[in-house]
């Protein structure tokens, strides 16, 4: 029965991230949400993206396992590092208009220094992100009983995931809004 919720609310988190790319018009609107949001609804939303069910399930487990000492990186010092570049570049990077750190190289450097360090932040995130995928994997593994074996979960929480980056107005139909070939659209 839980693995049905389990199911269920992932279709119902596909269900609104299709609905809320059909109200994105460029890479504005899809990184920042067009800068529309309030502060508190922002501050949730970077959490909630920076912890997700790796840090969930293995920071639970190592608190277990070595204490409070153990979990000093994550969640703590993430949570420091969130604080810390709030503090210090957010409200540069607003001033700026940017929406990415390659955004900043890019303005500061140039180009390929641009796409030198998306390339070693994509990367960086390629652990990050299959943390992630395998957690889940476990989560439908458990929830089932062992029906459903780790790699078939980490699949199933995979497989929706080009409707997330290019369903519609997407992802990959989004241009800076800055870029001069950008289409221009009315709201």
């Amino acid at each position: 029965m839980l693995i049905t919720f389990v199911l269920l609310y992932l279709l119902v988190t596909i269900g609104i991230g299709l609905w809320a790319a059909m109200r994105v018009h460029n890479a504005k609107d899809y990184v920042v949400a067009g800068r529309s949001l309030p502060f508190y609804m922002t501050t949730a939303t970077v959490f909630a993206t920076w912890f997700g069910a790796e840090t969930v399930l293995s920071v639970s487990a190592t608190f277990a396992k070595d204490g409070l000492g153990g979990i000093v990186a994550d969640p703590f010092g993430a949570s420091f590092c969130l604080f810390f570049v709030a503090i210090f570049f957010a409200r540069a990077f607003y001033r700026m208009d940017l929406l990415t750190i390659g955004d900043f190289f890019r303005k500061r450097y140039s180009k390929p220094v641009e796409v030198a360090a998306s390339v070693a932040i994509t990367a960086s995130y390629l652990g990050w992100t299959s943390a992630q995928l395998t957690a889940l994997g476990l989560v439908f593994s458990v929830l089932s009983g062992g029906e459903i074996d780790l790699n078939t979960g980490i699949l199933i929480d995979a497989a929706p995931a080009p409707t997330r980056s290019t369903s519609r107005r997407g992802r990959s139909g989004c241009r800076s809004s800055s870029s001069p070939t950008a289409p221009r659209r009315s709201r």
